[in-house]
Parts: structure tokens; sequence; C-alpha cells
């Protein structure tokens, strides 16, 4: 996966840290200024104000950045940056780590005291983080053990005020207070559980624990000055631990400490088996800080560590059954242990050298040689390990910089993370690939590592032979991959009180596969290795059909939670998964060409049935009600599923109205997750939901971290949402520009004519210099806009006297962005000229003399009219019987046209006299004339009035008022981007065309 060499490696890391350095001195230099808002002794005081996030760039250039970001990231590095969400669990792990190593220099240590502080609630009188949040969540029926508990938060959050120097901020009696709440006071010994006593808890709240019991003994022996008033709790919890240590001697293995008493139950995770060198890490550290590690047996606890030591590879197992998925840990605890206890049954510089020899490409250290995993409480608790044993003094200052450099890669913009960014979830590769798809970009990605990338997400459950794909990459095993369970991928518990759900693997992640292998044009060759057909099958048996339960018809997670019991499988139901069940068997229906989802064997009506059980109608407003939330834009999300799934299963019912109601009442301009499924909603129903977009855009702006090229969720919070940037892309893409172009509507051929143009849509109302506005018209060639001031745009260009341009010019005034079309609108605009003709008649005796004076007239002024021809049409007694083409003459400004004609008998002759020239190339009527023997005056002239009149302009009002003879009426128009009005007015040859238009004023002003 990775494409960098030692060199590149090493430099890219030295940069890194030049420029966090100097972020950190501007940082330091800030905060040395700030007055924090604490009370040394007593509650915090913390303040509510948060400025809302700006951005110095337009949205343009943020998306642009992005892209070019990715790619940059992506060429250095092998890998797209992953953001994980902080948690005090890590801060305090990367703190220990600096501090271990002299390096917390590196950070702004006022700035973390204060986020820590910031997650202090003053009405409970302890911190709270979303991983504690996730712990009072837990649901034993759903969780097989306990996640970080409460207490180890609050422990964690003391701990690292400590180290900082801070720890005067905190109320110290209230947290003894809580931490004391924390021990089980049942029985006649016991340790700590993760959260305050109650005998209404669920038993495994209530079972104490080794690990809970060491934070909460370590942090007590800092904030009280002494044991004295607690001899009486402090020995229940020695002899607590004590009684943990495994001793039946029958087992090979006896020796080590359990972490719990309940065998039924892994309190430290399921592929951590008890006893094993973790817990029993916590018990002697615990006794450690009694003085009392002698009180346990210790030839045993050799005895365990004996069994669990490879003298082959000088290393130790963690737990009985690591077969080498631990070994660097093991072996950094272990050491640690054997210190402690004085064992000596092992070569202890070989392990030193193992465990130094052995860090990964970060240059901090994967859990074990094997298994390329590494969290950051794997590397904590090495360098814990070899802090103790004293191992820390052999690193050389540059081991110590690139170790302590390497624990950047665990810091967001605000904290730190239990994961490194270099774990790219599908979420995260499914945003960059849609993005990149929907910018027609996709052939600068690395099409076939991402493609084995996706293909190694996906696994396959040899004892139920189903498939999955993981929610993370480089995660060859179902589940227990990550030893702290990061919250983007396990949350799952009673909606208490976090409103996130996450699943390590769902039909959410088999769609995000799915959907990026056909972007990448690779879903074929994974057809080809896979049966799409069976992974479709398989997502249709994961529909929940139990009746009796209000999530029967919807669809599990994935097939791995069917066949449980059905209050289980109940829990684990969300309109999520059914939004990408549905998603994922359209795309492979559409892709194996099976026609259509509903020719597939799924139960739709319940699933319609689902759907509109779990929805909210009155009179005025629908939507769909989450059972996990109460948060707007959470409801607008799911409503936007049961719409989705409604339609594609041909059962969709709801009121429109009712839906844009709700959606018209709940915009929320500080949320981005709002904002979007505000405009999917819209957009997919057409329900024209009218969002102020200068407040979209700016919302969108200042949401853009620079630092990361990424965008918060929302102005006041700090969280990442790895889709944030395709919702962006999505709607920068594909809504419409709002385009306004201003420009006269008729246009006298020759003469100057000026657009106007503005533009924006959801994204956009601002444009950088890459922008391009162009007027492309066959008639006019190309013409290009500038930018004059703002977002203005204008061109102005002249109207060529040619018949091209005649009657009308029609193009399409087009947006580019770096060679990619952003937006376009029709234009079009009527032309006109004014044509002068001046017929004469002369009858002479029998013969009629005809002649015309005719004149084009342009901006130029007048001219003849070289390439037109007057045909004379004779009818007789109506029937036509020859056509004559007039003689021409051409002067400098006008051309004459003249013929004579001598009927030949006393019948009625009808002359039609037509016009035709480029300007009327299907000959237009310009004059007819009757020759009548019995109304004949002799010689007496006959000068006739013509049938085509001038085109006459004037200005109105800042608009132009237009007239065009169309046979006995002037059409009169006023000037209007939109459509012109008409008003027509018949007028006869003696009303003159000033008592016309004095008309039109009149009507005007009325």
């Amino acid at each position: 996966m990775r494409k960098i060499d030692k060199k590149i490696k090493v430099g890219f890391i030295i940069l890194f840290l030049i420029c966090f350095a100097i972020i950190s001195f501007q940082n330091f230099k800030r905060v040395n200024n700030l007055n924090i808002k604490y009370q040394i002794v007593g509650e915090s005081t913390i303040s509510d104000n948060k400025e809302v996030k700006t951005s110095s760039c337009n949205n343009q250039e943020n998306i642009e950045d992005i892209f070019e970001r990715k790619l940059n990231d992506y060429s250095l590095l092998g890998y797209f940056p992953q953001t994980y969400k902080p948690s005090i669990q890590a801060v305090y792990y990367a703190i220990s780590i600096l501090d271990t190593l002299g390096k917390l220099n590196l950070i702004n240590q006022t700035e973390v005291a204060n986020d820590i502080m910031n997650q202090y609630l003053i009405d409970t009188h302890f911190f709270l983080d979303d991983y504690a949040q996730r712990y009072l969540d837990t649901d034993y029926l759903m969780d097989d053990y306990p996640l970080t508990s409460l207490l180890e938060i609050n422990c964690y959050a003391i701990l690292t005020l400590e180290i900082l120097g801070y720890d005067e901020l905190i109320n110290k009696p209230q947290l003894i207070d809580f931490i004391w709440s924390c021990l089980n006071p049942e029985d006649e010994y016991n340790g700590f559980i993760g959260l305050p006593y109650s005998p209404d808890l669920d038993e495994r709240f209530r079972l104490a624990t080794l690990d809970n019991t060491y934070y909460a003994v370590k942090v007590l022996d800092f904030l009280m000055d002494n044991w004295e008033a607690y001899s009486y709790e402090k020995s229940r919890i020695i002899q607590f631990i004590n009684n943990l240590q495994f001793i039946t001697t029958t087992a090979e293995w006896y020796g080590g400490f359990l972490n719990d008493n309940d065998m039924g139950f892994s309190s430290l995770g399921s592929e951590m088996s008890e006893p094993n060198l973790l817990s029993s890490y916590y018990a002697l550290k615990t006794l450690e800080i009694f003085d009392l590690v002698n009180t346990i047996r210790i030839d045993h606890f050799h005895h365990f560590l004996n069994f669990l030591y490879n003298s082959t590879n000088n290393t130790f197992k963690l737990g009985l059954y690591d077969t080498g998925e631990f070994d660097i840990l093991g072996s950094a605890v272990g050491l640690d242990l054997a210190d402690l206890t004085g064992f000596t049954n092992m070569s202890r510089n070989d392990i030193i050298q193992f465990i130094l020899n052995y860090r990964n490409e970060l240059e901090n250290w994967d859990r074990s040689t094997s298994k390329k995993y590494h969290e950051l409480i794997d590397n904590f608790q090495v360098i814990r390990s070899l802090k103790d044993s004293g191992v820390i003094s052999l690193l050389s200052d540059q081991e110590k910089n690139e170790i302590a450099s390497s624990i950047l890669f665990y810091k967001p913009n605000q904290g730190f993370s239990l994961l490194s960014n270099d774990y790219m979830s599908l979420e995260l590769i499914h945003t960059v690939i849609n993005s990149f798809y929907l910018y027609d970009r996709i052939n600068q990605l690395d099409i076939i590592e991402l493609y084995n990338l996706i293909e190694q997400c996906y696994f396959y459950y040899d004892f139920v032979d189903y498939h999955e794909f993981a929610g993370c990459i480089n995660t060859y095993q179902y589940n227990r991959v990550f030893r702290t369970l990061p919250i983007e991928y396990y949350c799952c518990g009673k909606n208490y009180s976090l409103e996130e759900r996450n699943y390590f693997s769902s039909h959410r992640t088999t769609y995000f596969a799915l959907d990026s292998l056909l972007k990448l044009y690779k879903l074929d060759d994974f057809g080809v290795k896979y049966s799409l057909i069976e992974l479709l099958n398989e997502i249709i048996v994961s529909q929940f059909l139990y009746s009796g339960y209000d999530c029967y018809g919807a669809f599990l997670p994935s097939i791995a939670y069917v066949n449980n019991r059905p209050e289980f499988e109940s829990k684990t139901i969300y309109a999520e998964h059914s939004y990408f069940a549905i998603k994922s068997l359209e795309l492979l229906v559409d892709f194996l060409n099976l026609g259509s989802i509903n020719d597939l064997d799924f139960d739709k009506v319940a699933l319609y049935d689902y759907l509109k059980r779990n929805s909210y109608e009155n009179d005025t407003i629908l939507y769909f009600k989450p059972n996990y939330s109460s948060r707007i834009e959470d409801i607008l999300e799911n409503t936007f599923y049961m719409i989705y799934i409604l339609e594609a299963i041909d059962f969709y019912d709801l009121n429109n109205q009712k839906l844009r109601n709700f959606l018209s009442q709940n915009v929320d301009y500080s949320n981005l997750k709002n904002i979007y499924y505000q405009y999917k909603i819209s957009q997919f129903l057409d329900l024209q939901i009218e969002l102020n977009y200068s407040k979209t855009s700016s919302l969108i702006e200042n949401l853009y971290q620079q630092g990361l090229n990424e965008y918060f969720v929302d102005a006041y919070s700090n969280d990442i949402c790895q889709s944030a940037f395709y919702w962006v892309a999505d709607m920068a893409k594909n809504d419409e520009l709002d385009v306004d172009c201003e420009y006269n509507i008729n246009v006298f051929l020759g003469s100057i004519i000026s657009m106007n143009t503005t533009f924006c849509n959801i994204v956009f109302n601002e444009f950088d210099e890459n922008t391009l506005v162009v007027f492309d018209s066959e008639q006019l060639d190309t013409i290009s806009f500038e930018r004059t001031s703002g977002m203005l745009y204008q061109t102005m260009f002249k109207v060529p006297e040619s018949p091209d341009c005649y009657p009308n010019v029609v193009g399409m005034l087009k947006i580019y962005d770096n060679n990619i079309l952003l937006g376009e609108l029709p234009i079009s605009f009527e032309t006109y000229f004014k044509l002068h003709i001046s017929p004469k008649i002369i009858n002479i005796n029998d013969e009629v003399l005809f002649q015309f004076n005719v004149s084009y007239e342009f901006t130029s002024g007048f001219n003849s009219a070289p390439n037109s021809i007057i045909y004379a049409r004779i009818y007789r007694n109506d029937i036509n019987i020859e056509s004559l083409k007039m003689d021409k003459n051409d002067f400098y400004d006008y051309s004459t046209f003249s013929i004579s004609y001598t009927p030949q008998d006393d019948a009625e002759y009808h002359i039609k006299f037509m016009l035709c020239d480029s300007f009327h190339p299907n000959e237009e009527l310009i004059y007819d004339h009757t020759i009548n023997p019995q109304d004949s005056s002799g010689n007496t002239p006959n000068i006739a009035e013509p049938i085509v009149n001038a085109i006459i302009i004037c200005t109105i009002c800042g608009g132009s008022v237009f007239a065009t003879y169309k046979g006995f009426k002037w059409i009169i128009g006023r000037k209007s981007r939109k459509k012109p009005q008409k008003v027509e007015v018949t007028i006869n040859n003696t009303k003159g065309v000033s008592d016309l238009f004095g008309e039109v004023l009149k009507e005007d002003d009325d």
C-alpha cells in the first residue's frame, strides 16, 4: 500500500515537524495571552461561546485544493489521510508518550489542557467525551465486553492535566468523590467498576475489573494526600487483586491474573484470553502503588512468565492463545513485569533489541511482527513498559524525535485520536472516488491500487459461508481488528446519550465498496473473482421478518446478524441499513442486467409498512423518526432514506407538501449535513425549496479547515465527516447555477451589445481567476467575458451587419472552471434593420411603369441592395401567368429597381412585387398593385404607399420598446431577460408613428 522509501519518509517527517513547530509556536504566542477561564480550586467556568470558523479562500479554490491535496497525499504517502475523532483516552496516551520522550514542546500544552477542561461537566463533576458516552450506552445484549469506561476517561483526563502541570484547574475533592463512587461495595472484597455504583446497574456494569481498578488507584494516589482514611477500602482492593491470580496448578499456564471474576466474560476483549500479561500488569502495577507486589505468589507468576516466554525468538506472548499477534506488545509488557518481579529466566538484552528493531514505517510500533496493526494504545503501552524498564535512555535523540513525530500521525485538527491517519475507511475511499468521478478526474487516481485496497476489505466467513466488506482497509480479520474499537466503526448501544451509529461491516460498507469499484470501472474484474449473485442473495436474506417488532420488514446491518435472537437482531436495525441494502441491490441488479429490484424476492410490502410505521405525520408536516437521534440533521437524513426506498420499490405515497413544510421549517445554516439533505430531498422530489444561496455558500466556506483540507460538520464543533467533501462536491457539481444575464433583446444590426452576468449556486457565490465565462454562438463564434467588480462579468461586442445574424442571434452563455463546465444559460436576442422602400408607379397609356428606390439602413448608415432581386409576379384573373425580374442599378446608399408592363387585354391584372435576398431568402411581399382598365385615368401618375414600413425604436424607462410590422398590426414590446410582454396596436395609413408611441407611453404610465 505505502510507496514511501526511507529518504522520502524521513523528509516528509522533517517537513511535518518544521510546519508543526511553526504552527505550535504561533499558537503558543497566542495562548500565552489567553486568560483561561477556570477557577484554580472548584468548578470550572467553561465558556460556551465559540467562534464560527472562517476560511480565507472561496469554495471553488477550496474544492480544488482538496483535489490537489488528495492527489499529493497519495503520491507521497501511498494513502489518503483519514481524520478520526479525538478522545481524552488518546490525548492521555499521546501526552504520556511525548512526556516520556521529553518532547512535550511539540504540542501546545495550554491548548491541550483547554480541550480537556472543555469536556468537564460542572453539574455532574466529571469529564465526559463521546467514548465515555458510548460506554454509558453499552447494551450487553449487543456488546460482548465493556468499552473504555467513564471512570477510565476521567482518570485519563486527570493524569493528562497532571503531566501538563494544569491539575490546579480541577476540583480535586469532587473528583475524588466521583472515583470512590465507582468502587463496588458488594462482597467482602472488590474493586472498581466503570461508573458510579448502583445496585440497579446491569450485573456486568457492576463487575469490577483490574484495568478500572488500576487507573482508579493510580489517580487516587495522585489526588489524595494519603490512604489513611481509606484503609478499609484499600484492604478490600488488595484482596480483590490477589484473589484474581490464577493458582490452579493443574493448568499449565497458572500464575497469571484474570481481569475480573467472571470466567465467561472477556473484559479486556475476546482476543485477550485470560489470564494474560495485560491483566497481570494492572494487578501488579496497582500493588506497586501500595508497595505490596510481594503479596502475590511470585513463584506462580514466574511460572506464568516462563510459560509465555519464547526462548527461541526471545519474545513474550501476551496471552495463552497468542500465536504472534501481540509479540511486540507482549515482549514490552513481559519485560516490564519481569523486572518488577525479579524474573531472570530470559535474555533481557535480546528482548530489548527485538522491541527496538521492529519499529514500523511510521517509526513507532505495530502490536506484532505478523499483524501490522498500530493503534495509539499499542505505542503507549510499549513506551510505558520501556520507560519503567529503564530502556528509554537507550534511545538516541534522533530515535526519540522519530517516535515523537510519529505520534503526530494520530493528531487530527484538535486533540489526538486512537487511530493514526493511515487507516483509510471505505467511506473515505468512496468519498474520494465519487468526488473525482463527479469532476471527470477519475483517471488521475491510482485505479489498480485502489481496486486492490477495496478487494482486501472483502472477507469470507468460513464457518457460515458468506461475505462482507470491512469498513477499513488492511483489516484482514473480522470485528476484533482494533483493540480500542474506534467510534467510527463500533457504535451501536442503547441510544441513551450518543447520537451516532456505526458498524464495522454493513450494507453501508458493501455499497461504498461496490459503488467505488463501479466508478473505477473495476466491478467487472471483481465479479470475475467473486460471485456477485451470492452477494445479492445475502443482502436479500438479511431482511428482518419477525412479526411483532417495530422494525419488521427492515433490513439488518448485514447477513452477519441473521440467525441471532430476534430481540438482539431488532436492536441492530436502523433505516440506513435498508437504504444501503436497496442501493446495493439496485447497483447489482443493474450491473448484472437482472431487470428491476422489484423482481427480486424480498418483502416490499413489509418494508413499506416499516417505513410508514416509523414515520411521523400530522396535518402539516411529515418526516421519518430515527430511533437513535432527535437532531434535525439526522431526521432529514433518515427522511431522505425513506423517500428513496419508497420510490425505489414503487410504493411512494408521501404528501410532498407536508415534506416541503417540514424542510422549510427546519433549515439550519450552521450545519452542513442539514443543508445537504435539504438539498437532496428537494432535488429528488423537485420540491423547489428556496435555500439562501448566500448563507449556504458562506457556511461551506467557513466550515473548510485549511490545515486538513477537510470540512467540519457544523460551525460550532471540530467534528469532521469523511463524506462531507462528497456532499460539497455533489452540490457544487449538480446544483444548477442560478445565472442572471442582462442584455437588450432587440438589437440593431451593426450596433454594440452589452451583456452583464452574475451567477451562483448552493456552493458557489464567488469564483477565482480560473473561471471562464463565454458566449458561444455559431453566428458570432466565442466571445469572452471579463470580471469587472465583485462577481459581475461583462462583455461588449458588435453584432455584424450580416444576414447570418438576422432575424435573431442564439447561443449559450457558459461558465467553466479549469475547463469543467459549471453551468450554462441559453441566450437569444432579436435583430433588426431598417428597410427603406420608395415606390413610384406611373401609368402612361396602356403601359405601367414601376420603380422602387430600396435602401438598407444599419448602424453604419444607409446601404444599397447589391444582392437583392425584386420579382414582379403577374396574375391575370387570379392566375399567375408570368414572373418578371426587375432591372436594378446600384448606387452608394441605395438601389433602384424598375420595370414596365403592358396588359394584353382588358382583364384585371394583379401584380405582386417580391423582394428576395439574403435577408429575405423566402421572398417578401413589398408591394402589390392592381391594374383595372375600367379605373384607368389615362396618363395620370399613380403614386402608391409601400407595404413594408420602417422599423422604429425608442427608449422607455431604461428598457427598449420595439415595433415591427406584421400585416396591418404593429407589435409593441418591452425589453426583458425573461419573456417579452407584447401589446398589439392596430394602425392605419393615416395614423402617425408619434401618435402610436404616444398611446404606448400612456399605457406604460398607467
